[in-house]
């Protein structure tokens, strides 16, 4: 047990532990993460209004497939702004997802496009507003 006003001391294996839940943000943090990081530093990313729409779309689609509101609707949108990300950034390098690194973004596509054909689970907001109107 610690005193009062004692500080506590992360071992090191704990705060690597940290910096890998890192890596299991959602892609539109990390593309943020990016973005502020590299892009902004470029004038010409700085106003890009296609950065700015899809930041959009991945920030506000990925709320509204996370809480299950409006999901196949979300998801749909959502599923077309990574495939035409993919064909704008990946697809000019190469056929192949491996070979041109856009296997996240055609994996990102076939999931929201599965979620979109699905719609919302039963802890969605959807389904417990239906569950409240019925009663």
């Amino acid at each position: 047990s610690r005193k009062a006003g004692e500080r506590r001391v992360i071992p090191s294996g704990h705060a690597e532990g940290v910096n890998d839940l890192k890596n299991l943000t959602p892609r539109g943090v990390n593309d943020y993460e990016k973005l502020s990081s590299e892009g902004v530093k470029d004038s010409e990313n700085r106003h890009n209004p296609m950065l700015l729409a899809a930041g959009i779309i991945e920030l506000v689609g990925g709320g509204l497939v996370a809480i299950g509101l409006w999901t196949s609707y979300a998801a749909f949108i959502a599923s077309g702004e990574v495939a035409v990300a993919y064909f704008i950034a990946h697809a000019a390098k190469g056929f192949w997802p491996i070979l041109n690194k856009g296997e996240l973004a055609i994996l990102y596509t076939f999931v929201f496009l599965y979620i979109a054909s699905r719609g919302s689970g039963v802890l969605s907001v959807e389904a417990v507003a239906k569950r409240k109107k019925r009663a």
